[in-house]
């Protein structure tokens, strides 16, 4: 599971690496082509979306996806994981400890895919806004 787990971060770190060259150019695109763009990564955050609802569904967990929920849940996650840290190094059983191991590393790629959820719906947003500040910038250069 260690090895997904490192993939995933590896597969983050690629994505958020990348967003600020994208940005830029996607600065320079033709309007037309911009528009093509972002009707891309709206499929593709919907895509991400839906695969995480669907992932924590077929896995029967309630995830709520709402923004104003997050921060709480991070929170809870936080104090829950300590909690289990402290429980591991209290644990002499090794199968106790394995599985607490196994329970934590799911939490992990369950943020890691919030986190991916999180990236795309940025990466459409920046999209959107460099549209925007593109537009307003051409129209005003026509006045």
């Amino acid at each position: 599971m260690m090895a997904n787990l490192s993939e995933k971060l590896a597969d983050l770190a690629v994505i958020v690496g990348d967003i600020e060259a994208r940005a830029e150019a996607f600065g320079r695109e033709q309007k037309s082509r911009r528009k093509e763009k972002i009707a891309d990564l709206r499929k593709t955050a919907k895509s991400a979306r839906d695969q995480a609802i669907g992932a924590a569904q077929s896995k029967q967990d309630q995830v709520s996806i709402a923004w104003s929920e997050l921060h709480k849940s991070m929170v809870e996650r936080e104090q829950k994981v300590r909690h289990q840290i402290e429980e591991t190094k209290r644990s002499t059983d090794r199968s106790r400890a394995e599985d607490l191991a196994n329970r934590l590393e799911a939490n992990a790629e369950h943020a890691l895919g919030l986190a991916r959820v999180s990236i795309e719906e940025a990466e459409l947003a920046i999209a959107m806004a460099v549209d925007a500040r593109t537009q307003a910038e051409e129209g005003a250069a026509k006045d």
